[in-house]
């Protein structure tokens, strides 16, 4: 993918986000916690060697620069579901990193990576019996979680810098949420892989792990 693609896919990211387009949810539900304003577009760089933390750089799809925008990807029209394998934490010289592995029998699912919202951490229309704050939302669209020690276990504990722990609070009809509280709300981003399909979210620390 060339540096203007990935520029489009950005601007089309941010813009969707924009938009303000709600997750699935019943219109009774409590209302969402504010989400921080967007602040202007960034330059998208290339990730450096220290970011890439022992990945093929081939592997990477797509990079979105650090960010305060809710982060949205729409899932293909019709897509099948997508399976998570495994997901793991990974601490990284100024941020940490949740990594999210899926199978290869459907395309890259959709997601929506956001802190704070009630409504992308409802589960099909029902809200989070708890949700604690801040905890950084990834939901994703169509997937499901493989049973295994990995994906399918509710609770994965990370102890690093920003990132405690991550919860699966949603794998029903075709939508999985991760919750993971936080020790503070970081700029977020958001890197795609290849090779298998993978999605990275990473957190910036508040201050610079010692």
């Amino acid at each position: 993918m060339s540096d203007h693609d990935l520029r489009w896919v950005a601007v089309l990211l941010v813009a969707l986000a924009g938009c303000g387009g709600d997750a699935p949810g019943d219109a009774g539900e409590a209302p969402a916690a504010p989400v921080p304003e967007a602040g202007p577009p960034l330059e998208i760089q290339p990730l450096g060697d220290a970011e890439l933390m022992g990945v093929d750089r081939g592997q990477v799809v797509v990079n979105l620069p650090w960010s305060n925008n809710v982060l949205v990807r729409e899932p293909a029209q019709a897509s099948a579901r997508a399976t998570l394998q495994s997901v793991r934490f990974q601490q990284g010289p100024t941020f940490d990193r949740f990594e999210l592995t899926f199978g290869t029998e459907a395309p890259f699912p959709g997601y929506r990576v956001v802190w704070n919202d009630v409504r992308t951490a409802s589960c099909a229309g029902d809200p989070p019996a708890s949700l604690p704050m801040p905890s950084l939302l990834v939901a994703l669209e169509p997937a499901t979680a493989a049973e295994g020690p990995a994906a399918g276990t509710q609770r994965v504990d990370a102890g690093l810098t920003s990132f405690r722990e991550a919860r699966r609070i949603c794998d029903r009809l075709q939508r999985l949420v991760w919750a993971i509280p936080a020790a503070d709300s970081g700029l977020v981003r958001t890197v795609e892989l290849r090779d298998p399909p993978r999605l990275i979210v990473d957190v910036q620390h508040a201050t610079p792990a010692p």
